[in-house]
């Protein structure tokens, strides 16, 4: 692989509907060899998603241009018997840390670059990585993932170069000493993520915020962001529906006309991956488990009136059978579009939104159904049943605490709050 900044990953749609992530290159439109064989015999066997399988084509293309910024030609390195140098790795890892578009800008400004098995001391290898201020990176726990899928790739193609020399040759030893290096440095040098730090963690709106929310989207509202009656209509409608349902963007996105059944007031969440009649690239789909869902008379009326009055009037929407379709061409609503959607929102009010997303939407659901439990006084065991169900999680499996941080937190303070009441009172005795 070479050149790598002019490649880029598309997904292909097969007949059979399977997505599959290809490494292009942006020149020619040609698939590179080596990522593609990668793929197809180390990652498409173990039957991962679509989109596990593009981040780590992305991941591999990333780690193959930051090798390329550096100046290393790694098959060159790996026909001499040599992998990376210590203060190599050092630049690799920090580099991994990078945004991709800071990676794009380095080596666009890159025009001195060292030649390809010159040995660098560690002192100018750091002196050569160019200052990067904290809006171009990412946080570690991306960071560490990028790394893992580009280590393996990494091991693959050593593993390969190895599996073509006998055991007697002359590199054959010092490249499997060199591999096993470079995989114990990457492994101790992974970058520790914060995922578990709860003052970090994302939570739901608040009961202010909600409020603000649902009034933007109101369809005579001053404060609506959009003019369309039409995307007024689809947009409110997506707001409900995941504030109310608690659904993942994929799981909303995959919706079809034909998973509603409004006599019943039900709505079922289907996993559809690989799905021939999505004509999308990159395919929405549902993580979790399919299920049966039901709305009120209020919600199941306006999805109603979405379909038969706004729905239909779209050209090409009636060329295939999702909900949601895209104003004016009539396909199916991207993941793009859906975040553009809170983006709208979030500029119409840039103090009050700042993390607003559909997944925010999704933990403010969890937030509301944990105070309506509370108030039902529904034991702990049945709350996580029903949580569990609504949410598409296997029951028992512990997701649920990712969504009640902010319940679990609430709780504990008002505890605490009484418990400094009871002690105030003691000590005015």
């Amino acid at each position: 692989m070479s050149g790598t900044q002019t490649f880029e990953v598309r997904n292909l749609v097969f007949v059979s509907g399977e997505r599959f992530p290809a490494l292009i290159d942006g020149d020619t439109g040609v698939p590179d060899f080596e990522v593609t064989l990668y793929v197809l015999t180390q990652l498409r066997t173990r039957n991962l998603s679509a989109s596990t399988l593009t981040a780590s084509t992305r991941s591999v293309m990333f780690g193959c241009q930051v090798l390329e910024y550096m100046g290393v030609d790694l098959q060159n390195r790996i026909n001499q018997g040599k992998l990376l140098e210590p203060g190599e790795f050092d630049r690799l890892m920090d580099s991994f840390f990078w945004t991709q578009e800071k990676l794009r800008q380095a080596l666009s400004q890159s025009t001195e670059k060292p030649a390809p098995n010159r040995v660098l001391s560690l002192e100018s290898v750091r002196k050569s990585v160019p200052a990067v201020d904290n809006s171009q990176t990412i946080n570690a726990d991306t960071a560490a993932t990028r790394l893992l899928y580009f280590r393996d790739f990494l091991k693959w193609k050593v593993d390969r170069s190895l599996f073509a020399l006998a055991a007697t040759h002359e590199n054959y030893q010092g490249l499997t000493s060199a591999k096993e290096f470079m995989v114990g440095t990457i492994n101790a040098r992974m970058p520790k993520g914060s995922a578990k730090n709860d003052l970090d963690a994302r939570q739901g709106l608040s009961s202010e915020e909600t409020v603000l929310l649902l009034e933007s989207v109101k369809l005579d509202s001053d404060q609506n962001p959009w003019k369309s009656e039409f995307i007024r209509v689809r947009n409110r409608l997506i707001v409900h529906l995941l504030l109310n349902l608690g659904l993942r963007k994929g799981e909303l996105l995959g919706i079809k006309v034909g998973d509603m059944n409004l006599e019943k007031n039900e709505l079922t969440i289907h996993r559809r991956a690989d799905d021939f009649e999505d004509p999308r690239s990159i395919q929405p789909n549902a993580k979790t488990n399919a299920r049966i869902l039901y709305v009120d008379q209020e919600l199941a009326s306006a999805l109603h009136a979405y379909v038969v009055k706004y729905r239909q009037a779209v050209r090409g929407a009636r060329r295939h059978p999702f909900l949601f379709v895209a104003n004016g061409s009539g396909a199916p609503m991207s993941i793009a579009a859906l975040d553009v959607l809170f983006s709208d929102i979030k500029d119409k009010f840039p103090s009050k939104f700042e993390r607003l997303s559909a997944h925010i939407l999704r933990h403010t659901w969890n937030d509301k159904f944990s105070e309506v439990m509370d108030k039902h006084r529904v034991g702990e065991a049945k709350e996580e049943e029903a949580r569990s169900y609504a949410m598409g999680w296997k029951s028992g499996s512990g997701t649920a605490k990712v969504y009640t941080r902010r319940h679990v937190r609430k709780k504990a303070n008002e505890v605490s709050l009484e418990l400094q009441a009871r002690f105030s009172s003691l000590d005015k005795q």
